[in-house]
């Protein structure tokens, strides 16, 4: 049995961090502040929750019932789409990265349309400024799911909509470009409290029907101070490679799974998890950084075999930092045996998404009945993600680049 094994995704949160927290009492509805100054912010339990309130929110303002979305994203997204009363309509991705495709999503707009969800996903930037330009054309309203990209930045220019009114060749948060912008800090995100959710009202028109729909919320009841002081403390001992393995044998942990489901609650964020932000956030940059160096590491190891894939991340380490390192590999048959090589080996390796949304286990009957989205299945099927994280050593990637190598050699 292998007792090393690496988290696929997170970062380590210090004791010291989590005593300061249960121990300081002052608020801390600030923790954003210097992200998005100005912005009005409304935090629930989940970043699911977050969509699923925007969405419901905005549904009051129109009769407007459809939402399109990624047909390669995370189910809690879908699961946020039905939660809110509307109706999912899947839009596929392109083939060289994981962006709506646009002469897909030009066609998927109607009368009925009500929004778009945008979804960064492992970080990367969706076609932000295309997406915002064709939504605005069409009365559409554009949600920007940044709960896997918190942090990362785009440099404006003079064709880029800036709605922090910064001067032009500085950047601009993720999450500030949408209508709404949603934020998740659970177990996995870029900033991690093991919990919580953000809603960002960028556009003004939606504040107060937002405000209404977050007023009618119940508390969170959970974690309580102590429960959740206690999966503070089970997290601190157990992200760790010589440690991890034992969360990682207990099957109703779920770890590592992408599951459809309804049954979330929307609620208010108790007001203990976030002292720990405040706490996390002053070593956030350092986080980052370690995620930035790690990713460069990836590309100079694998960049001699970089046509092998379709899609090979190439990102500006300053401003953006991805939560996983993801490959798209151009031969189908090559990722299962590399992704189970690197396993055995407790590398944090993952297949991310196994399906597209349309077949997704435990969607309701007939939701995507005869629709398919090849692009999609394309990367579910090709797709490895690699660990970016502080327990990531130069000898695991020089590991996890050889067992790569091995098994797609230079054409």
């Amino acid at each position: 049995m292998n007792t090393r094994n690496l988290p696929p995704a997170g970062h380590s949160i210090p004791l010291r961090a989590i005593l300061s927290s249960f121990l300081r009492k002052e608020k801390s509805r600030d923790l954003l502040k210097g992200f998005f100054p100005g912005r009005r912010v409304f935090w629930v339990n989940s970043g699911t929750a977050a969509l699923t309130l925007s969405l419901k929110a905005i549904s009051l303002t129109s009769n407007r019932k459809k939402v399109i979305l990624p047909a390669y994203s995370c189910p809690s997204v879908l699961a946020s789409v039905i939660k809110a009363g509307l109706q999912p309509v899947l839009c596929d991705v392109n083939l060289n990265d994981f962006n709506l495709k646009t002469e897909n999503l030009k066609l998927k707009i109607c009368e009925d349309t009500l929004a778009v969800v945008a979804v960064h996903l492992f970080g990367i930037p969706e076609n932000i400024f295309d997406l915002r330009e064709l939504t605005q054309k069409k009365g559409v309203v554009l949600v920007e799911d940044a709960a896997q990209a918190f942090g990362n930045k785009i440099l404006l220019n003079s064709f880029s909509p800036n709605t922090h009114n910064l001067p032009l060749n500085t950047n601009q948060y993720l999450g500030s470009f949408g209508d709404i912008g949603i934020l998740s800090f659970g177990r996995g995100k870029p900033l991690s409290m093991l919990r919580g959710g953000a809603v960002l009202v960028n556009n003004s028109e939606f504040e107060e029907v937002i405000r209404k729909e977050y007023g009618s919320l119940p508390p969170e009841l959970s974690p309580s101070f102590f429960g959740y002081f206690l999966n503070l403390i089970a997290y601190s001992t157990f992200f760790h490679p010589n440690l991890y393995w034992i969360p990682q044998r207990l099957p109703w942990l779920k770890l590592g799974e992408t599951i459809f489901s309804l049954d979330f609650e929307v609620r208010k964020l108790n007001s203990n998890v976030l002292e720990l932000g405040k706490n996390l956030i002053l070593n956030f940059e350092k986080v980052r950084k370690r995620r930035g160096d790690l990713a460069k590491i990836y590309r100079e190891k694998l960049g001699k075999i970089k046509e092998e894939f379709l899609y090979f991340p190439e990102v500006n380490e300053e401003a953006m930092s991805l939560l996983r390192f993801p490959l798209v590999l151009r031969r189908k048959e090559k990722r299962d045996p590399i992704l189970n090589i690197l396993r055995e080996k407790g590398l944090g390796a993952t297949g991310m998404y196994p399906v597209p949304l349309n077949e997704q286990r435990g969607i309701p009957k007939d939701l995507f009945k005869g629709e398919s989205y090849p692009n999609a299945k394309h990367h579910s099927e090709r797709i490895l993600t690699l660990p970016l994280h502080e327990h990531v050593s130069i000898n695991d990637i020089e590991i996890i680049c050889q067992d790569i190598e091995k098994h797609l050699p230079t054409r």
